[in-house]
Order: C-alpha cells, then sequence, then structure tokens
C-alpha cells in the first residue's frame, strides 16, 4: 500500500490537500486513485500552459515597450499592426489556457468527489487491508530485529578477529579488538565509528518502533470498539423512542375510539 500526497486550488480556490492510495488491494479504490492521479496530473499540465501563457503575454509587453523606445531613439516607424497583432494572440492564447486551466480544475474537483465516496463505501474493505498490511509489517520489523540481534555478536567477532590477525602473523599475542576506521571530514566528530553500537542503537529503534505500532493497533481497535459501542447505544435509544411514540400513538388512537363507541 503506497501513498501520494497532491495539493492544488479548487475551483473556488480553496488549497486542497489529499492523499491518494495506491495498491491497496481494493480494486474499486486502485481504480478511482489512477483516475483521481490522472485527473491532477492534467491540472498540473493546464496550470504550467497557463502560466506560461502568461508570461509570454508580458514578456510581449516588455517587447513591445522596448520596441517602441528603439523607434523613436532611431526616428523610425513601429509596426503598431504586427505589434498588436502578436499581443492579441497572446492574449488570446492566455485565455484559452485559463479556461482549459477552470476545467481541469473542475476535472479534479469531481474526481476528488468520487475517489472520497468510493473510499467511504469501501472503507470496510480498505480497512481490513489497512490492518493485515499493518500486521505484516509489524512482523517485518519484529524479523528485522531479531535478525541484527543474531547478527551483532557475529559482526563483533569477525571484525576484530580480522584486525587481530596482522599482530599474529608478526609474532605477537592475539588480542581482538574493534578497529577504528579513519574518519573524513563528512563523518559526526562524536561518531566513534564502531559498527556495533550502529547496530545496537539500531536494534533498539527498532523496539520501539514495534512497541509504538502495537500501541497504536491497539488504541486504533479501542477507539473503533468505542465507536461501534456508541452507535449500537445510539441506535437502541432511536428504537426505544419510536417504540414508546408508537405505544402512545396505538393508546390514543384507542382512546378516541372508545370515546366514539360511547
Amino acid at each position: 500500500m503506497k501513498m501520494q500526497q497532491i495539493f492544488y486550488s479548487d475551483a473556488h480556490g480553496r488549497p486542497v490537500r489529499l492523499s491518494i492510495l495506491s495498491d491497496t488491494g481494493v480494486k474499486a479504490i486502485d481504480k478511482a486513485a489512477v483516475e483521481l492521479a490522472e485527473a491532477h496530473a492534467g491540472y498540473v499540465q493546464a496550470t504550467r500552459e497557463r502560466d506560461a501563457a502568461n508570461t509570454a503575454v508580458d514578456r510581449l509587453d516588455d517587447e513591445s515597450r522596448a520596441a517602441a523606445l528603439h523607434a523613436g531613439t532611431m526616428n523610425k516607424p513601429i509596426d503598431a499592426k504586427g505589434v498588436r497583432k502578436k499581443k492579441e494572440a497572446a492574449r488570446d492564447r492566455a485565455e484559452d489556457t485559463e479556461l482549459e486551466r477552470q476545467t481541469a480544475v473542475a476535472r479534479l474537483d469531481q474526481a476528488r468527489y468520487d475517489y472520497l465516496a468510493i473510499l467511504a463505501h469501501h472503507s470496510p474493505a480498505l480497512e481490513s487491508a489497512a490492518r493485515a498490511e499493518a500486521d505484516a509489517a509489524v512482523l517485518e520489523f519484529a524479523s528485522a530485529l531479531n535478525i541484527a540481534r543474531r547478527a551483532t555478536p557475529r559482526l563483533d567477532a569477525s571484525l576484530t578477529v580480522l584486525a587481530a590477525l596482522p599482530a599474529v602473523r608478526a609474532g605477537g599475542d592475539f588480542i581482538p579488538t574493534m578497529p577504528s576506521p579513519p574518519k573524513t571530514p563528512a563523518d559526526d566528530f562524536d561518531d566513534g565509528g564502531s559498527p556495533i553500537v550502529w547496530a545496537q542503537e539500531g536494534a533498539e529503534a527498532l523496539v520501539k518502533s514495534v512497541g509504538w505500532a502495537v500501541r497504536t493497533l491497539e488504541s486504533l481497535d479501542a477507539a473503533e470498539k468505542a465507536r461501534k459501542a456508541a452507535a449500537a447505544e445510539a441506535a437502541a435509544a432511536r428504537e426505544a423512542e419510536e417504540k414508546a411514540a408508537a405505544e402512545e400513538k396505538a393508546a390514543a388512537e384507542a382512546a378516541e375510539g372508545s370515546d366514539h363507541r360511547g
């Protein structure tokens, strides 16, 4: 499951920020996401062309003033008709691109409304897919943590052995010690250069990541449980009110019938 952020101004000029999902496994959502992304790409292209056309208009205005000044300085006539024709063509192009952009904005707005409606309609399927992916990701983090923990002592032993071998070959003692590689100006001054320290810190970070991920999932589950309980309580209250109203109406009708018979 992937997510892409888009930004644009809607038909009323209001800023819009929206996330487009892809590879959700829910066909309707993936299809709507593709259509939304295509509509946004059309909007971006239309905006770019509109901006370029407006820039061309401004540039022609500057060039026209420069041409008039040059003609006056050289005491020569200026081709006013030709200049006017170029400026009119540029303004027509700017107006056309603005209309095309407005059309692209309307199309993008509609694609956004459709996308949000489909997200809401297929939210149970999306929730299931997202939960399954979150659980799988947590397991992958846990697996990476186990791999890091197993690999760290092996890396420590192998590097220290490699560093101790030159002394042994020279007739010295075998004292495995972690070597310190040379630093470069790009390195952090406080970085000791120990791969084992970094591996241990990475493992600790993974532990925190897995822990917070599990807590986040648990809090989301609790919120959903509370939402369902509140919805059920509200439904029960409405049902009780409707039942009481029906009983009151039946009693009133029965009393009215009794009065008529009397």
